[in-house]
This record gives C-alpha cells, sequence and structure tokens, in this order.
C-alpha cells in the first residue's frame, strides 16, 4: 500500500484506473479485473446503516454469467463474499511494484442480488451486495454475561457471533463501566447498537471491521495512504459546509477510509481543517475502452465545531 508520509498526486487521465474482483459464484469463485470495463456506486458511512454497492461488469463469459447469478429472494442461503480493489496504473511505478490485488479496497462483503441482461451489443451483469449486510439479517445470539464482565468484552463476544466479520476494534477512548450482569438475547447487531448509545459510541462496519468509537471521533491511526485533501491531491470543486458537515467531490480516490482523521485545505478558508472522514461515495466508471468519469464524495464531519447553531450576524 502507499506510505502515509508520501501521497503523490492522484492521476486523472481514465486509462490509468484499474480494478480486480473476487466474487463468489454457486459453484467456483469467479476473478474479474481490468480491461473489463466496470460501472461502480458504492456507498459507505459511519453510521448505524448497512454500506451498499451495485456493479455492472461488462461481457463476461456465458458461464461466469450463469454461475453468478443470484435471486434476491435466496441471498440468505449461504452467503456469497465479494471484494473489489482498485487503483491507478501509476502506482506501480510511484511507489514500487504492486499487483492489482494490493490496490486499496474499496467495497467488502456479501451478495444481495446477481442477474445479467442484454444492453444492446453488450451483456452487463449487476451484482449488489452490502458489508455486514448478511450477518445484520441473519446471526441471532442468546448469551448470559456475569457481573465481571466487562463492557468491552461484551462487545468483542457479541460481536464475534457476527461470522463474516473480519475483526473487531473498540476505541481505548471508551469507558463505559457495567456494573451487574446481563442476558442478551437477539440479532448481535442491534444489540451492539444499543451498546453504542449506552456507551455514547458510534458503531459501524467498514470493509468487513466492526468500530466502536466515542461520538464524532476518529479511528486513531487509521489510514490507508491519504490524510491530505486539497487541489493539488484530487479536490475538484469547492466544499460545502453545513454546520459542522463538510461535503466535496474529488477524483476518484480509493484509498480513503470511513472513521479516518482527513485535513482538508481549499480556496475558501472557513472550509478548511482536521475533520473526521463520516461517510463516501465512489460513482463512475473503470475501462480501458469507455471513456466515462469515477469520482469519490466524502461527507466529513468536525469534531470541534459546536453541534448547536452559534448566534452572530
Amino acid at each position: 500500500m502507499p506510505p502515509a508520509t508520501a501521497a503523490l498526486p492522484v492521476p486523472q487521465a481514465k486509462w490509468l484506473r484499474q480494478f480486480w474482483m473476487q466474487v463468489q459464484g454457486a459453484t467456483r469463485l469467479w476473478t474479474i479485473t481490468s480491461p473489463l470495463t466496470l460501472e461502480l456506486d458504492v456507498e459507505r458511512a459511519i453510521f448505524q446503516s448497512v454500506s451498499r454497492f451495485t456493479f455492472k461488469v461488462y461481457n463476461l463469459g456465458v458461464q461466469a454469467r450463469s454461475d453468478l447469478y443470484l435471486d434476491q429472494n435466496n441471498w440468505l442461503a449461504t452467503p456469497r463474499p465479494i471484494i473489489v480493489n482498485a487503483g491507478y496504473a501509476s502506482w506501480q511505478s510511484g511507489y514500487g511494484p504492486q499487483t492489482p490485488q494490493a490496490f486499496p479496497t474499496i467495497a467488502r462483503g456479501q451478495l444481495f442480488q446477481a442477474y445479467s441482461t442484454r444492453v444492446g451489443p453488450s451483456w452487463v451483469t449487476t451484482m449488489t451486495g452490502w458489508d455486514g449486510g448478511y450477518d445484520q439479517a441473519n446471526a441471532y445470539i442468546n448469551v448470559p454475561f456475569s457481573k465481571g464482565v466487562t463492557f468491552n468484552q461484551r462487545v468483542t463476544q457479541i460481536a464475534k457471533s457476527m461470522a463474516n466479520l473480519r475483526a473487531v476494534y473498540i476505541s481505548p477512548r471508551i469507558t463505559a463501566n457495567v456494573s451487574r450482569g446481563a442476558a442478551y438475547s437477539g440479532k448481535p447487531w442491534d444489540i451492539l447498537c444499543e451498546l453504542a448509545n449506552y456507551a455514547q459510541a458510534d458503531v459501524f462496519i467498514d470493509l468487513g471491521v466492526l468500530y466502536m468509537v466515542p461520538k464524532g471521533q476518529a479511528v486513531p491511526g487509521l489510514t490507508a495512504g491519504l490524510n491530505h485533501v486539497s487541489t493539488q491531491y484530487g479536490l475538484l470543486n469547492t466544499p460545502i459546509k453545513q454546520q459542522f458537515r463538510v461535503a466535496f467531490d474529488m477524483v476518484f480516490e480509493p484509498r480513503l477510509l470511513v472513521g479516518q482523521n482527513l485535513s482538508l485545505v481549499s480556496e475558501e478558508p472557513e472550509n478548511n481543517g482536521s475533520y473526521v472522514l463520516q461517510g463516501l461515495s465512489h460513482r463512475g466508471i473503470i475501462s480501458d475502452g469507455v471513456e466515462g468519469d469515477c469520482t469519490t464524495t466524502p461527507t466529513l464531519w468536525n469534531p470541534a465545531t459546536p453541534t448547536t447553531p452559534q448566534g452572530g450576524t
């Protein structure tokens, strides 16, 4: 991965974008890569909701199209994992040897639906899915905790019942105490949301990792190689600030991670500062042969900004 201290300006030429995808079909695991054409629509956020994504791949073979088909009424039968990485070809020379598999991950989760349709001369395979959605809908827990089990231990054990999570992170800044034993029964995600509210914390799943951090705070040390945005580093338009939130468009930037700190420098000084990345979307096209844009829209939160309107003229 590119080092956090050596971020280079993002290339904007459409032919430099590349992708790598692995997705489980009915009978086998499929690897799909550039130079095929990929349309993407990815939504990831810190809020207590499921991150969703839609990918459209053009002109897969008939065997792949058939094996990848998934009726949305059957998605709970068996989880079908999918992972999508993307980046720029220039990163391979700018940062040393790098394969498409090593590009940053922009989506990870389970399929909800997959089907193929004919569009003019092309076959288009549409795959929709969500990050953590299978476990949120399907997992169940019924477990008692004795008086001596700490808050963090309870969160960790409950989260482990969500079988498709890769890891659990609980911020050391969370200091919630539990003085009595308790029994929890139901969907683990619902219980984790209740525990987060008790601890005045945010809980979210991003790229298969469950995070619990104090409300409005960043995950300490979280970065995938970019922690600064400016016109030199991908900013496309003037950010729009609404009280304590800022949103803007930038060139496709797959290194951003929900929950990280991000420094913003724009031509409007009132927008500038250090923020928490609370949400992002990736939309556009990755293709060697089809012209098209691909952009990222981050939504930032300034934890130092008051949450109540301030007086003034």
